[in-house]
């Protein structure tokens, strides 16, 4: 489980760099996108476990997690720009 924790931060930076730019510009965005990834796969290891280890799920569920954090906090807070 640590290795595919560890995963789903790294994808969150990935999908941060891809989706919004330098992410140093937008910690906040990286910490949401970090807590998102974590949460999906921990939702996936409770709903189907040994899930989260498999390489397609795995990245699969922690991209998800991450995006829909981000667009959750665009919706929320109003930012409509990239």
């Amino acid at each position: 489980m640590p290795m595919t924790l560890l995963s789903a931060v790294l994808s969150s930076f990935f999908l941060v760099r891809l989706i919004k730019g330098p992410w140093m510009r937008h910690p906040h965005y990286l910490g949401l996108a970090m807590i998102g990834s974590i949460l999906s796969t921990v939702i996936l290891a409770s709903v189907s476990p040994g899930m989260e280890d498999e390489f397609i799920a795995g990245n699969l569920a922690a991209f998800a997690g991450a995006f829909v954090a981000i667009q959750a906090f665009d919706r929320l807070s109003g930012i409509n720009a990239p």
